[in-house]
């Protein structure tokens, strides 16, 4: 795979489209990896944070472009992404329930959000208002106050939201 230094991206977004894997975060600009073609040559564009970027394929990388084995490559790129839960979740790799503590668990915790939209799964960790960084729990029974707190105070619905947010207590070793 070899990075293309300033492409042509109207050029480029006439190429022949292969495949895609969609994150799904919001309603639009949504983190994707597409397979494109021009001439019997593939790409990849990798679009992270709104931020393009093109790789050019070699038979190393890739050589039968069709659907199955181009959705394959995609989710291998995207598992290179994975450095925590929530990237393992946007990328559909997993799920939220796969993470859930058990009622035993006696370390540090933190509380996966996943909010009820039509179209889109924002999935986010719970995170401290004023810093902005995940809230880490030293036991399970804070997290769950803290859920419990949510639950109980008034909720606003965001534009395309259906319900309130569903709330999972996970290990925070892995944030």
């Amino acid at each position: 795979m070899k990075k293309i230094e300033k492409p042509n991206w109207e050029k480029i977004d006439e190429y022949e489209f292969i495949a895609e894997l969609c994150q799904l975060q919001r309603q639009y600009n949504n983190d994707y990896l597409r397979l494109v073609n021009d001439a019997d040559k593939p790409y990849l564009i990798e679009c992270i944070s709104e931020e393009r970027t093109l790789y050019a394929l070699g038979p190393d990388d890739i050589t039968d472009v069709t659907i199955p084995n181009a959705v394959e490559f995609l989710r291998a790129c995207a598992a290179n992404l994975c450095d925590t839960i929530i990237d393992r979740i946007r990328w559909h790799f997993d799920d939220a329930t796969d993470y859930v503590v058990a009622a035993d668990y006696d370390e540090s915790v933190s509380i996966i959000i996943m909010r009820n939209c039509n179209n889109h799964w924002p999935v986010n960790y719970a995170c401290d208002d004023h810093t902005g960084y995940p809230i880490i729990f030293s036991a399970i029974a804070d997290a769950q106050a803290w859920i419990d707190a949510q639950q109980a105070d008034t909720y606003c619905l965001a534009h395309n939201e259906y319900g309130r947010p569903d709330y999972y207590i996970v290990p925070a070793y892995y944030i």
